[in-house]
């Protein structure tokens, strides 16, 4: 009797107050249907990005060293347990002018195994002064296909030409990477520390003889979300290998950039001593000319001086000859007479 009561009284509670009723009824059933999208939202969002990881081959770990990393470098993380592929790339973040306008922008090379990127409009570049560069900057109108961009290194240490075989691309296409899924690009110690976006050049165009960054894939990881336990496990593994060796290869790495120094300062010291060399042989030379010219021009003294003297003997025998030269006419005459006298008397014989 007593649930009868109850269960009457609560409808005639309801029907009193349907309005009060209804509405708290809209309410739940909003307030669960909202929950029960909310956690049926972040699978489906963990399942959309490990989809959009596998097929960009987004790197697992990345590792970077301050004075850059190497070939060696490559191969030791390559044979680590747990490691599938460790490939190396080069970035630097650069400024680029396009028109009037300077951009913050990260410059890397294109990959080719991980990291890919995803054309969304335009061509690959296919020569080593093309580029592709960030969507969203295409999108917002700083960059537009087909226009020049000036690159420009921001490390007072470092020049342009020491990073780029070519300072001015052209804009082929406009891609997306998986480096970076968010609107934004992330900080720089650039510009006004914020990167505006990113630009991708054949690897051909980079001229540093070390690279900047090693990609390392992680075995198994395909196989589990990237949001899972497992792969936090499959990953923390990985990169305490990587530590376990880092130690050491920056030592090697260290001991090879004190040698690339030493060989420099070596190089610039023979530079040195060659010039010294060079300026006193110049020295000598200069010398040995002064010399010359001294010698030559006490020859050329000497010259004159027989000359002024070969002049006053002409005056003096052209003075002589002008003072005998009246004597010498009349020998002259009297020869002639002479001659003709003889010239009859043979003349008369003949006849």
């Amino acid at each position: 009797m007593k649930k009868k009561a109850l269960r009457k009284e609560f409808y005639m509670e309801v029907r009193r107050t349907w309005n009060r009723f209804l509405s708290l009824l809209l309410i739940t059933a909003l307030g669960v249907a909202f929950f029960s999208g909310i956690r049926a939202a972040q699978p489906d969002m963990e399942l959309s990005a490990d989809r959009y990881y596998q097929e960009t081959q987004l790197m697992d770990v990345s590792v970077q060293g301050t004075l850059g990393v190497t070939e060696e470098d490559v191969e030791s993380i390559a044979a680590l347990e747990g490691v599938r592929n460790a490939v190396p790339c080069y970035s630097m973040d650069m400024f680029g002018t396009v028109k009037d306008e300077q951009l913050n922008l990260e410059v890397m090379s294109i990959p080719e195994q991980l990291n890919l990127l995803t054309l969304q409009e335009g061509r690959m570049p296919e020569a080593e002064d093309e580029c592709v560069v960030d969507y969203e900057l295409v999108k917002e109108g700083s960059v537009a296909i087909g226009s020049k961009v000036v690159l420009r290194s921001a490390d007072e240490d470092l020049e342009t030409e020491d990073i780029l075989g070519v300072s001015e691309f052209t804009v082929t296409g406009a891609v997306t990477s998986p480096y970076y899924i968010s609107l934004e690009r992330g900080n720089t110690s650039i510009g006004n520390g914020t990167l505006n976006g990113f630009l991708a050049v054949p690897e051909s165009a980079f001229v540093m003889d070390y690279y900047t960054e090693i990609c390392v894939e992680i075995e198994k990881a395909a196989s589990a979300s990237g949001y899972s336990d497992a792969y936090e496990k499959l990953s923390d593994a990985v990169v305490e290998r990587i530590e376990e060796i880092a130690d050491g290869r920056c030592e090697i790495r260290y001991a090879e950039v004190q040698e690339e120094g030493r060989q420099e300062i070596a190089d610039a010291r023979q530079e040195i001593e060659d010039a010294r060399q060079e300026l006193a042989d110049a020295e000598q030379e200069l010398k040995d000319g002064w010399a010359e010219l001294a010698d030559a021009a006490q020859e050329l003294a000497d010259a004159k001086v027989e000359i002024d003297n070969g002049q006053a003997v002409l005056d003096t025998n052209k003075n002589e000859f002008y003072l005998l030269l009246p004597g010498y006419k009349q020998e002259i005459a009297d020869a002639k007479e002479k001659i003709l006298d003889t010239q009859g008397q043979l003349d008369e014989a003949q006849a």
